[in-house]
């Protein structure tokens, strides 16, 4: 995994911590303004730890998410474009990490996104660069049904630890959840968006029983519906055309 997605992972985090991981609608929030926005680059979607070995499925949401964006009007520069000059640019700085103290240097780090950022700017013309990230949140039950990032999703069978924590009592499971940021190319937050995607656990009788991880990227629906949520009102912030 790239530092450049470290970056993200962390990034992620610190939104999640601010209010993003809560049940609310999956709906984006633009932090400035980016009309008239014509080209977005892209990152490959970051994955959780015990995920990113799954190469096809961070293939299939790059895939999915672009085809999103040109439905949406714009043109899109594939991750691609953006690994290599991140990685080139890095490499020829001798890398961001403290070799002693394992820390990132920041000065080392902002010389290579903001090399990169330039880049993609200069030579693809880029206005934007987008970076979505799949993350592990805590999704809010209550009753039989568990409701996060603008998607449900039912809990398990009814009755046994079931029905005592999500009758009466409410609480959190694990589910995963499509982050999305916008930045300018001065590196500028220009949008966030987020949308539900699958429960990680579910209630079988009297416990939590994980749900195997090939079959968690496997329901189309549910995967479109992520980025639908994730990307909704991405055009009305950054000038493409609206509307499915």
């Amino acid at each position: 995994m790239t530092g450049r997605a470290r970056g993200l992972a962390g990034l992620a985090a610190a939104l999640a911590a601010a209010g993003w991981a809560g049940g609310g609608a999956g709906a984006g929030r633009s932090e400035g303004l980016g009309q008239g926005v014509k080209t977005i680059a892209t990152s490959s979607v970051a994955l959780p730890q015990d995920y990113r070995d799954l190469t096809a499925v961070r293939a299939r949401f790059d895939s999915l998410i672009a085809e999103r964006l040109r439905a949406a009007g714009f043109s899109v520069v594939p991750p691609q474009i953006a690994e290599s000059i991140w990685l080139r640019v890095r490499d020829s700085v001798g890398g961001y990490y403290d070799t002693y103290t394992g820390k990132r240097v920041e000065a080392k780090y902002e010389v290579v996104r903001t090399a990169t950022l330039t880049e993609l700017k200069t030579r693809y013309q880029a206005d934007a660069w987008l970076h979505p990230v799949i993350r592990v949140v805590g999704a809010r039950f209550s009753g039989g049904k568990v409701k996060w990032h603008g998607v449900e999703e039912q809990s398990g069978a009814p009755g046994g630890l079931g029905g005592f924590l999500f009758g009466s009592k409410i609480g959190a499971v694990p589910a995963l959840s499509l982050f999305v940021f916008v930045e300018d190319m001065a590196g500028k937050d220009l949008y966030a968006g987020v949308g539900g995607l699958r429960l990680v656990e579910r209630i079988q009788g009297d416990r939590f029983v994980p749900i195997p991880r090939d079959s968690l990227f496997n329901d189309g629906a549910r995967n479109a519906a992520a980025i639908h949520l994730a990307l909704d009102s991405l055009p009305l912030h950054l000038g493409g055309k609206q509307g499915p």
